[in-house]
């Protein structure tokens, strides 16, 4: 459309081009002068909105011409569109719009909608034993009733799994058969567990009977069960030895020492027993008035009365009653006083109650302070400068506070003297040391002392030392012969 127009506006320049050569040129018929357009030879035409229009368009006499330029098409002016039917889920609808200029209308479709789905029924999970169904989804289009899903689920049987393993019965315990649940999410259906009844034992001899003596007992039979991985065993009851049967011929009376017994012959197996028929009389002991008892007391033994048997005349000696030993009681008029941090304490004087002897008071030595540190005042490290303090302390028993101390400065932890600038004939030089504990410096100055050789040692001093030496020995030499010589 745009390239259309373009070549419309250029046609028209051309033809301006040529009406204004023309009138440049002027008019031959005219003598030059204007031209006289007197022929029409085409009238207005105004475009529609299909079709092009153009204007008057006039001769003069000499041929040239004016006018007669083509106006395009003006264009449809629509409106808005406007649905006549309204699209539905299925089927389109239809929407039109009419041009204002020529009143033309033109129509177009408008796609279905198609259905929106939203979920109406949840799912029904189908179980074990009962079937489900598929969600349900009902269109929420208006006016749309359309619904899809629903679907039957078929039930989907127990998925059985062994949960507990069957349980032999033995001899006398009942037995279970294994038990199944099934394994799905939120079946609880079981089966099996029923009862096995007990085997019952399968006796067989296993030890024959053994037949009780006069003096040895018996055992009935022995039966132990075959049964695999039983162990019952019945039977081996003890049948009690038969004794003796005897014919007495002999009886001996008791004594305080020695029982009464029968003597005689077993008619069973022959051997002579003797029988206890009654037990020893004892001794009968009478209190002897020639050995009284004596009582015992605190600190003395004491003697038991003196005995004899009025039945033997057996003499019982008397025997020792030990002392009894003090009974000490407090004494509430001396109680006792506890000890303090500094001061002694006492013990509570006693008194026997049997004898009125008196304990004296016995002295508790001081408990003496139980240091203990306090929070509030902890020590204070000393440095090389500056004082330090102890830890402070409180007894925590009568909250003595003792005070802390003061610790001296450690003083400084010199190390050895560095050069750090040599001494020369005209500037002393400087040595420094380091503290090795807090890092402080101390620098001197060092006095120039001479040529200094490769070995350090300085030649100068030395050499004066050397004859002062010499000297010295000299004169010591001549003061020790003149002392000879007086």
């Amino acid at each position: 459309m745009k390239t259309w127009k373009l070549l419309v506006a250029a046609v028209m320049a051309l033809v301006m081009l040529f009406a204004v050569s023309a009138l440049a040129e002027g008019c031959p018929e005219n003598n030059g002068g204007e031209h006289q357009y007197i022929i029409q030879r085409s009238e207005d035409k105004a475009p529609t909105c299909t079709e092009e229009g153009h204007t008057a368009e006039l001769w003069c006499q000499c041929g040239a011409t004016i006018g007669g330029e083509t106006i395009p098409a003006t264009g449809h002016k629509w409106s808005d569109w406007t649905v006549t039917t309204a699209a539905t889920c299925t089927t389109d609808g239809v929407e039109v719009r009419e041009c204002h200029a020529c009143g033309d209308i033109e129509k177009r479709s408008i796609p279905a909608t198609g259905h929106h789905m939203e979920l109406a029924v949840e799912v029904v999970p189908a179980t074990c034993t009962e079937a489900g169904r598929e969600p349900i989804y009902d269109c929420t289009n208006d006016g749309c009733y359309y619904t899809e899903g629903g679907e039957v689920i078929e039930a989907m049987g127990h998925k059985m799994i062994e949960s507990v393993p069957q349980v032999d019965p033995t001899c006398t315990e009942e037995g279970r058969t294994a038990i199944y649940d099934c394994a799905r999410e939120g079946c609880y259906y079981t089966e099996g567990g029923e009862v096995i009844d007990a085997l019952g034992h399968t006796m067989k001899l296993a030890v024959e009977a053994v037949e009780p003596t006069c003096t040895e007992e018996g055992r009935t039979a022995i039966y132990d069960c075959i049964n695999d991985g039983c162990y019952y065993t019945e039977g081996g009851e003890v049948i009690d030895a038969l004794g003796h049967d005897v014919l007495v011929w002999a009886i001996k009376p008791a004594t305080c020492t020695e029982p009464a017994t029968e003597t005689g012959i077993c008619e069973r197996c022959g051997e002579e027993i003797v029988v206890e028929t009654a037990p020893a009389l004892g001794h009968n002991w009478v209190d002897d008035e020639m050995f009284p008892a004596v009582e015992p007391t605190c600190t003395e033994d004491g003697l038991t009365a003196g005995q004899y048997c009025d039945r033997c005349w057996l003499v019982k000696e008397q025997e020792v009653v030990p002392a009894l030993g003090h009974n000490w009681v407090d004494d509430e008029m001396f109680p006792a006083v506890a000890p303090t941090c500094t001061e002694d304490g006492l013990t509570a004087g006693q008194y026997c109650d049997r004898c009125w002897l008196v304990k004296e008071q016995e002295v508790v030595p001081a408990l003496g302070h139980n240091w203990v540190k306090d929070e509030m005042f902890p020590a204070v490290a000393p440095t090389c400068t500056e004082s330090g303090l102890t830890d402070g302390y409180y007894c925590d028993q009568c909250w003595l506070v003792k005070e802390q101390e003061v610790v001296d400065p450690l003083g400084h932890d010199w190390g050895k003297w560095v050069t750090v600038k040599e001494a020369t004939e005209t500037e002393n030089g400087v040595q420094e040391r380091t503290c090795d504990r807090c890092g402080a410096t101390q620098t001197r100055e060092v006095e120039w002392e001479g040529t200094m050789p490769e070995t350090g040692v300085v030649t100068v001093p030395a050499a004066v030392l050397a004859t002062m030496l010499v000297l010295s020995m000299g004169g010591y030499v001549v003061l020790k012969k003149r002392a000879i010589g007086e």
